[in-house]
Formats: structure tokens, sequence, C-alpha cells
């Protein structure tokens, strides 16, 4: 489970960021272009629901199909995934450019995880801006 878990995660940044790859583009062309091709389906089950700018982070929205049950397991594993997410995350030249553009302006990333079977349980896997830009390094 924890494998499909990375595997949609990076496809829903990747799909995001598909929409960062004019360089000149701002972060909240960026944003709004993305959130306005929401619902973004990754696959039969899983989707990105919103793309959002705050005023600490771009925030992206994705529902996955994870049994109400064991969404608590998910989340409590969610430290031991956070370096290896953006690891992956950062090898897309889209989301380097998100990445860039967020950070220099002092604004992180954050990915909220939302069970599909039962929508008012939540999580996020937020990242701080110095993060993003230690990952381009």
């Amino acid at each position: 489970m924890l494998r499909k878990f990375f595997m949609a995660a990076a496809i829903a940044l990747a799909a995001v960021a598909g929409n960062a790859q004019t360089t000149d583009a701002s972060l909240e062309s960026i944003v709004e272009s993305a959130n306005a091709e929401c619902p973004i389906n990754i696959d039969n089950s899983s989707s990105i629901d919103a793309v959002k700018l705050t005023d600490k982070a771009v925030e992206i929205h994705l529902v996955m199909p994870v049994p109400p049950a064991q969404f608590a397991m998910v989340e409590q594993n969610m430290n031991m995934m956070r370096p290896t997410l953006l690891q992956m995350f950062s090898s897309d030249p889209g989301m380097r450019d998100i990445f860039a553009k967020a950070s220099a302006r002092g604004l992180g990333l954050s990915l909220v995880i939302i069970c599909k079977d039962d929508r008012q349980q939540s999580f996020a896997i937020s990242y701080e801006a110095s993060e993003l830009a230690n990952a381009l390094k």
C-alpha cells in the first residue's frame, strides 16, 4: 500500500509540475492553471482535487483510496516517508521550478492527503521553504 502511495504522490506532483514548464510563469499562474485542471485523475481511485496558494505554502490536495481503518497508520509513517518524497519530487524539472519560486518567496509545500472513503480524515505532509531550497542544491 505504501508503494502505491509513493507512486500516486509522485504522479500527482508531476501532473501539477507539468504546468510549471515555462520558467517565466509566476507561481500564481502555475497554481491557477493546475487548479483549473482539477480534479486530475491519477488512476481509477486517486485524484488531485485542488491546488492552492496560501500565505504559507503551495498546497496540493490528493485524494487517496486508503481504507479509513488504515488511514492513521499511513499518517504515522509520514515522518519516515517525508525525505524520500521530497527527493522524488525534486528530481522533476517542473517541481524544481515550483520549489525555487515558492522558496524564494518564503513559501513551503504542503501535500494534503485526504481519505477517499471518509473525507473527514486528512493529514498534511509539509515542507518548509528552507527544505525546498535545500532540495534544489
